[in-house]
């Protein structure tokens, strides 16, 4: 077996054994129900809304105060 050879068994081998202790820690930790549990969330459904001026952004913006917002402006040029 060439040295390039061991080095890289030898590479593979401590990457494949840090992926190993991660996986123990994280079951170890209870990780596994918390993902489950926040995959299973459903929010509130999106909407899509056709504004025509500034003051009804506004006002659906403060709308939703406190929480997460996505804004998105599109233009044709």
């Amino acid at each position: 077996m060439s040295a390039r050879r061991r080095a890289l068994t030898a590479a593979l081998s401590v990457v494949l054994l840090l992926l190993a202790l991660m996986a123990v820690y994280v079951v170890k930790r209870g990780y596994p129900s918390e993902f489950r549990d926040r995959l299973g969330e459903r929010g509130a459904p999106a909407q899509v809304v056709d504004l025509h001026d500034i003051g009804q952004l506004q006002a659906a913006f403060n709308r939703a105060d406190g929480t997460p917002r996505l804004l998105v402006l599109f233009s044709p040029t």
